[in-house]
Parts: structure tokens; sequence; C-alpha cells
């Protein structure tokens, strides 16, 4: 469960670093992926998961993955990007908020394995 919860920030951490997610305050979609601090039983995600959803002024947006304390939120009508943002940010209860971005292929790839089927049989 350490390991989960320490590869889940590594993750966002190498992300964000890398330019991978959006720029800070600038989800493309206005979404974002919270980790939350604290035990991640389904019980205990979803009760601090609705809790912070309420405070922030969020909504749930996409993916909820209750073992490592992940949730996808966006902004309730009525609240801003920025706004859900600060609030997140500001809360103790979350360990991390990442921008949710959309990525796009520089160049396609030139790797025959990627465009031809192998006809090879059994694979």
């Amino acid at each position: 469960m350490q390991m989960c919860r320490a590869l889940s920030i590594g993750l966002l951490a190498v992300a964000g670093a890398l330019g991978l997610a959006a720029p800070a305050g600038a989800a493309a979609d206005g979404r974002f992926e919270v980790l939350l601090r604290g035990g991640h039983g389904a019980t205990a995600h979803a009760s601090a998961a609705r809790g912070l959803l309420a405070r922030a002024g969020a909504r749930r947006a996409g993916p909820s993955v209750p073992e490592i304390g992940l949730e996808t939120v966006a902004p309730a009508p009525g609240t801003s990007a920025r706004e859900l943002l600060d609030a997140l940010r500001g809360d103790p209860r979350v360990r991390a908020v990442v921008p949710v971005g959309r990525l796009s292929l520089r160049a396609a790839p030139n790797d025959p394995a990627l465009s031809q089927p192998d006809g090879t049989p059994g694979t």
C-alpha cells in the first residue's frame, strides 16, 4: 500500500516536472486529479471525497481510485477552475493536485510493429 502511494505521488510529480501535465491552473478541460491523504479503504475514501467535494465546490468528473486515494474532480456550477484549484491546494487533506491535460503526438511513430499486423501464428 505504501509503495502504491509513493508510486502515485512520484508519477504525479514526474508528469508535472516533465511538462506532461497542463501548466498549473490551466487545466485543458477544467478537471483536476486529486490525491488524498490518509486511509484509503473504500468507505474512508468515499467519505473523505464527499467532504472534499462539498467544501471545495467541486463535482466528480472522472475516474476514482480508492486504493491510492485518487479522485478526478471539476468545478461545480458557479465555481471557477482557479477557485477550485486554490481550495484544493489549501485543504490539508489533499496531498497533491494536478490539472488534467491532453497530450498529442508530435510525430507519428514509424515503427512497423505498431502499424502492421504480425502474421506469425499464435501471436
